[in-house]
């Protein structure tokens, strides 16, 4: 499973959902949308809905169990010390480190937490009819 935090506006959440739509493709596995940062924002919403993607929403649960970052207990403490121990690319956390494109990103393989805004192109080229297929808009019947 692959879950991706969204954050920012309409054109942050499209690159943030095709980088991460391209990891889950290439692996062979879900999907997953982490919304959770608009429960706090003011300014900003979940604006995907109006799109043909795969929106299934990531549990609570779901979450913690990857990003596991916010408790203070040994275990959790122990996954953060291994986790920066590995390459990034094989991180269950992958956290974007600039906002230049990363070769690393194309590696990531298994189950992963997706946060960052991953603003190119490369990161989901190879998969550019599946995004563009799934970037239609939504019509009501």
């Amino acid at each position: 499973m692959v879950i991706v935090q969204l954050k920012g506006g309409l054109g942050n959440q499209m690159f943030q959902y095709a980088a991460a739509r391209r990891i889950a493709y290439m692996n062979n596995t879900s999907l997953k949308l982490d919304i959770s940062y608009f429960e706090s924002s003011k300014l900003r919403t979940y604006d995907l809905g109006c799109f043909n993607i795969i929106e299934d929403f990531a549990s609570t649960r779901e979450i913690r169990c990857l990003k596991r970052l916010r408790e203070r207990n040994i275990s959790d403490l122990v996954f953060r010390f291994i986790e920066k121990c590995k390459p990034y690319y094989r991180r269950k956390y992958i956290k974007e480190i600039s906002f230049n494109f990363d070769l690393n990103m194309l590696k990531v393989s298994g189950n992963a937490y997706i946060e960052g805004y991953w603003q190119s192109e490369k990161y989901f080229k190879d998969v550019e009819n599946i995004i563009r297929k799934e970037f239609t808009i939504k019509y009501k019947s």
